[in-house]
């Protein structure tokens, strides 16, 4: 009986060892395989995310050479000043030629539609737009009407641009931000000289991570009074008073300043900058000679413009407080 089941383990381990072999060779050669499969695999998609990375590199350094090209071009026409003869033959400045307003109009919407996020141009904007204003008075003759509405056809233009680059701004902030809306009537203005309040309300801040979850991460109460009007210069002064909230109540967190709003203000740029990297912005949408649309906006100040560089307690404070979010 034990002789049997001794020569049945004899057998079987005659069988079993070259088939142990067998599959000691075939999981060898199966994990070389796969191995080298994934390592292949592996390689190519470091080789791909390298070349991708090259790509995008070369691609931004080609476009930030032309960008800079393009500026040095454009900002050299407004620093360097033109003399022309007039019909006397004296030299005079040439910003009284309407072909050098032309110029000048053109130069500034490629500034604004290329670098509006980046650079202050409500200083040019002003300057140009009120060497136009001065040229139509000028011009204000019977005589000179062509002029003047080419002229004025000038400043349709330049107006039509701080709008449009006003109003790509507000989309993007309010992405992320809140925003409120009204319109200021200079009659009633007139009526109360001390000033009449725009808005009264709390504004909620998205929560940057989830914003399809709407979760609330900041909450301000703002406060926005005209004070005067400036019609000439069409801007207004009004005093912004705003006071964080937290679950209700108000904080000491309190932020209080009066400065003017004009129509060449542009919200990523020309802003108050508040607690917690976060931003408010007044905007004035449109001026005539009745009333004034202005626009309030609250928003974080990642969405501010390139210039505008965070405080570092602020930067390390938001980034201990991604730490502890992601515990």
């Amino acid at each position: 009986m034990a002789a049997s089941r001794k020569d049945r383990w004899e057998k079987a381990d005659i069988i079993l060892k070259p088939a142990g072999g067998l599959l000691t060779a075939l999981a060898v050669a199966g994990v070389g395989f796969f191995g080298s499969r994934y390592l292949e695999r592996r390689q190519t998609v470091d080789t791909n995310v390298r070349l991708y990375a090259e790509l995008m590199s070369s691609r931004e350094r080609a476009d930030s050479d032309l960008r800079k090209d393009m500026f040095n071009s454009i900002i050299t026409s407004f620093l360097r000043p033109k003399e022309a003869k007039d019909a006397t033959g004296q030299a005079r400045k040439s910003g009284a030629d309407l072909k050098d307003f032309e110029l000048q109009v053109i130069n500034l919407e490629l500034l604004a539609y290329n670098f509006h996020d980046a650079l202050d141009l409500s200083p040019l904007f002003r300057h140009v737009g009120q060497q136009i204003v001065d040229a139509i008075e000028l011009a204000d003759t019977a005589r000179n009407q062509e002029r003047q509405r080419s002229l004025k056809s000038l400043q349709n233009r330049l107006s039509q641009v701080v709008k449009e680059i006003i109003q790509k701004q507000i989309d993007v902030l309010q992405t992320s931000g809140a925003k409120l809306d009204g319109t200021v009537f200079f009659d009633l203005l007139k009526k109360n000289p001390a000033g009449i309040r725009l808005f009264d309300k709390v504004l909620k801040l998205p929560d940057r991570a989830n914003p399809e979850r709407q979760k609330v991460t900041q909450t301000r109460h703002f406060t926005l009074e005209v004070l005067e009007v400036y019609p000439s210069r069409q801007e207004i002064l009004v005093r912004l008073t705003t006071q964080a909230v937290e679950k209700g109540l108000p904080t000491e967190d309190v932020v209080d300043g009066t400065f003017k709003v004009g129509v060449f203000d542009f919200p990523m740029i020309d802003n108050t900058r508040l607690s917690n990297n976060q931003r408010c912005a007044i905007v004035m949408m449109s001026f005539d000679d009745t009333a004034a649309d202005v626009t309030l906006i609250y928003f974080p100040g990642s969405r501010a413009s390139l210039k505008e560089k965070p405080y570092y307690d602020e930067v390390i404070e938001n980034l201990l407080a991604d730490i502890n979010t992601s515990r």
